[in-house]
């Protein structure tokens, strides 16, 4: 469990993270905004992607640093597996990684696309 938790968080700070910006303390945060505005097409979905994603980069560093998963965890690691799916198909959708800056602040390269919504919700 704690192998998955690394791995779909490594992919996620792989694929949000990308940008030629010095790296920060609070990745959370910025992958938990990135992927909310990549795939969420309301206020009410992008707070629960915004949340999920939060989790699951607290679940990848605990995993890291200690090499176990707590119990007390609340990341479900289907769910995340399917959002970190979802946010991959969404950048090979667009055919290149969003213009983040303008993306998180609902610019024109605000267009969720919708890829393999159907496996998330829920």
């Amino acid at each position: 469990m704690a192998d998955r938790a690394l791995d779909l968080g490594i992919a996620a700070e792989i694929m949000l993270m990308h940008d030629h910006s010095p790296a920060n303390n609070e990745i959370a945060h910025k992958i938990g905004s990135r992927a909310a505005w990549l795939l969420g097409c309301s206020p009410e979905e992008r707070a629960a992607i915004f949340s999920d994603m939060k989790a699951l980069y607290q679940a990848r560093s605990q995993a890291a640093h200690s090499g176990v998963l707590s119990t007390k965890s609340r990341v479900d690691l289907d769910a995340s597996d399917r959002l970190i799916t979802r946010a991959f198909n969404a950048i090979i959708e667009r055919g290149h990684f969003p213009d983040w800056s303008i993306l998180v602040m609902g610019g024109q390269e605000n267009a969720a696309v919708q890829v393999g919504a159907e496996f998330y919700a829920g």
